[in-house]
């Protein structure tokens, strides 16, 4: 079971996405010509990444109007921050802008996006790892066996040499040691152990959440999963619980899935043979006798979306890691009916995939 994100702003008008309103949408040429073109990432600034998962040499770029960004197609798509995105092509990875040319030409084997704070982005050359600005010029030199993008809160990046490993502030300067290539800031806040019990520092290496936890995860935004007392919490970055969530869970007889809230009390229901977990109000769940289609609720189990989206376009957590479901950002979706893409937004449908600009 896997996450999806929606802004509760628009589920009153996703009542209208029903079988025969889809129907009647026209579908362009350029659609049926790209009909294997999936989601591959959620809307990021208004552009959202396209193309084929199984396919090398096919991802690009739409806006949230479904026009094509760019006529060429890509090996490696990344993000666009500050009006720059890591593309691959061929062997090496550089930097376009919103109209597909090279601002800084492919020449790195390896890139990340660009860090919207700092406006850096780590790359690999020559083996090594290093930070370079958005002229592509390196800020911070290659000089590294290991090394991970900066953590925007905390503004400290951890990079290492034959196995040692420590936290740099945006000039390269070494900030504190690390224990190993796991101790990655995430969110501001840094996860550590101490006699088997978990606890969270600060970018100044203070402990600002004790260590009490018989199992944590980093920070993700404002929350992180932690186990105490046998117990799996949620809890904020002052280290109190906030299970303000529901949970899916498992019938032990049918291996039906339904939902209970942080109480434990079932809320929806175990009538579903598969399920995603709810983000801000919304899952997608899957019934029996739908014809492998899936269906959208909310968290009373309204039906939202009727059993139209196909499964098609769900691939297995190991091989992705994230459903193409989860493209719910900025207020637009992206689904796919009848093997056609389309984007939606609290107005209506938009077709997926009209011609470049």
């Amino acid at each position: 079971m896997k996450k999806s994100i929606l802004s509760i702003s628009i589920i009153s008008s996703l009542l209208l996405f029903n079988l025969p309103s889809l129907a009647e949408i026209p579908i362009l040429k350029e659609v049926k010509e790209i009909r294997s073109d999936i989601p591959l990432s959620g809307f990021y600034k208004g552009i959202i990444i396209v193309g084929d998962f199984f396919s090398k040499g096919n991802c690009r770029y739409i806006d949230k109007n479904g026009i094509y960004l760019t006529k060429y197609v890509f090996d490696g798509c990344g993000s666009f921050v500050n009006g720059l995105a890591n593309v691959k092509k061929g062997d090496n990875w550089g930097f376009i802008n919103k109209k597909g040319n090279f601002i800084i030409k492919p020449q790195f084997s390896e890139a990340f996006s660009f860090d919207e704070k700092l406006s850096l982005a780590l790359v690999k050359k020559d083996n090594k790892w290093g930070f370079i600005n958005n002229k592509g010029n390196f800020v911070i030199k290659p000089a590294f066996d290991k090394a991970f993008p900066f953590d925007e809160e905390s503004s400290l990046a951890l990079v290492g040499n034959n196995d040692k490993f420590y936290n740099i502030d945006k000039k390269g300067n070494k900030v504190f040691d690390a224990n190993n290539e796991y101790d990655i800031f995430s969110s501001g806040l840094l996860l550590v152990r101490k006699n088997d019990l978990y606890g969270y520092v600060d970018k100044n290496n203070k402990l600002v959440i004790p260590h009490k936890f018989e199992e944590a995860q980093p920070f993700e935004g404002d929350f992180a999963i932690v186990k105490i007392n046998g117990k799996e919490e949620r809890i904020d970055k002052k280290g109190n619980v906030n299970n303000k969530k529901i949970k899916s869970f498992s019938d032990e007889k049918s291996g039906l899935i339904g939902f209970k809230n942080s109480k434990g009390d079932t809320i929806i229901p175990a009538k579903f043979t598969d399920a995603e977990e709810f983000d801000n109000g919304i899952s997608f769940v899957l019934l029996d006798g739908k014809n492998g289609s899936w269906g959208m609720i909310d968290e009373k189990g309204n039906l939202l979306v009727d059993y139209i989206l196909d499964s098609s376009i769900k691939v297995d957590a190991n091989t992705l890691g994230r459903s193409f479901f989860d493209s719910f950002s900025e207020g637009l979706i992206t689904f796919k009916y009848k093997n056609k893409l389309y984007i939606a937004n609290k107005e209506g449908v938009i077709n997926f995939g009209k011609k470049h600009k």
